[in-house]
């Protein structure tokens, strides 16, 4: 029953949208004028009943008073997710508490043509591009809380979950140099030239990535104090498939020559690709007034990183050449500092002098780690 009441104080007021909503005394009293005046066409048994349950829901202080306003504010959430809404939304559940839910979902595929190199164009101005069909799909969660548990000291978080799959579909026409040695018991190479060789490459790579960031900003005297908290997990894999047409003829700079048949095949290369990456990072940042035209700045942060995961080429084959299939391990930990001291003064009203001196570091992503 007291869900079913819970909103007939927006019967004449309306519904008014969270991010539009006016302070929330002033919410509780229109609303508790449009309950009396509902509720007061009943006889007064009915009329203090429906009253009372209605101020037990809005006072919140019985278990089932919490329960029917979580799934309101529950609905309340899923309504501004799903619907149309100013980007961005805040839902303030109080003066002290509030929360951003943000869900983006977005799917891309172009089917067309690659460009066509200025040798072609040179032989044919209408020479069409070759195929390139390339299939995006990106989704995005992130959750934000904010507390402010007093004028001085506030806590925030995020929470976050991206995810992108790639498939691209593409033609190339290259050329191929295959040179070939028994360095056991020569150093002869022999050059085998293949020209416009068109090859066909499937290829599929994904990213997921997810953290965590906790800060708290102290507000004192004369400046105010950041500390905080990140982690941070990123995998990247690359699957990806290339085959060139068989190969026939090559040149040794010479001439053109015809390969054997047992030795006329595709040249076939094999990626497969799968690295971690999950750092923890912990920050300082101090803001201190030395005068009401001086500020003074420092900041630290350290970060541990860790890096695993495999690589694996092959079994990649060419003519003449024997199948090989290479694979690298990676596991390897980081640990860097980071700091930085600065000052601000403000020399007129118009008019500010900075300086600041830092020693930072970029972290490596999993692909760049071997």
């Amino acid at each position: 029953l007291m869900a079913l009441i819970h909103d007939m104080g927006e019967i004449y007021t309306g519904d008014i949208s969270a991010n539009s909503v006016f302070s929330s005394k002033e919410k509780e009293e229109a609303e508790r004028r449009d309950i009396q005046e509902v509720f007061g066409m009943l006889p007064d048994r009915h009329r203090d009943f429906y009253i009372s349950l209605w101020e037990e829901y809005e006072s919140g202080v019985t278990p089932e008073a919490r329960f029917v306003k979580a799934f309101d504010k529950g609905e309340t959430i899923l309504q501004h997710i799903q619907g149309k809404n100013p980007e961005g939304f805040d839902y303030k559940f109080n003066d002290r508490n509030k929360i951003r839910f943000q869900v983006r979902n977005s799917r891309e595929n172009q089917n067309g043509t690659n460009q066509v190199s200025k040798k072609i164009l040179e032989q044919d101005r209408t020479a069409p591009g070759l195929n390139l069909d390339l299939d995006t799909e990106n989704s995005s969660y992130t959750f934000d809380y904010e507390n402010r548990f007093n004028d001085s000291l506030t806590f925030s978080s995020t929470f976050y979950y991206q995810e992108q799959e790639r498939d691209i579909t593409t033609e190339s026409i290259d050329d191929i140099i295959i040179i070939a040695s028994d360095r056991n018991h020569t150093h002869v190479q022999n050059h085998y030239n293949f020209y416009d060789v068109k090859s066909i490459m499937n290829a599929k790579f994904s990213e997921k990535k997810y953290g965590i960031k906790l800060k708290s900003n102290y507000e004192y005297d004369h400046g105010n104090l950041i500390l905080g908290y990140d982690f941070y997990s990123s995998n990247n894999k690359r699957n990806s498939f290339v085959k060139s047409e068989t190969l026939k003829t090559y040149s040794d700079g010479n001439s053109y020559i015809n390969l054997n048949p047992k030795d006329r095949k595709p040249v076939i290369n094999s990626v497969d690709i799968d690295l971690t990456k999950e750092s923890h990072g912990i920050y300082a940042f101090n803001k201190y007034e030395l005068t009401d035209n001086l500020d003074f700045t420092s900041g630290i942060r350290g970060e541990y990183t860790s890096y695993s995961g495999n690589r694996k080429n092959g079994p990649n084959s060419m003519p003449f050449i024997a199948a090989k299939t290479q694979e690298i391990e990676t596991d390897r930990n980081l640990t860097n500092y980071a700091g930085e001291i600065g000052a601000l003064y403000k020399y007129r009203d118009t008019g500010n002098l900075f300086f600041r001196y830092e020693k930072g570091y970029m972290s490596p992503t999993p692909s760049q780690m071997s």
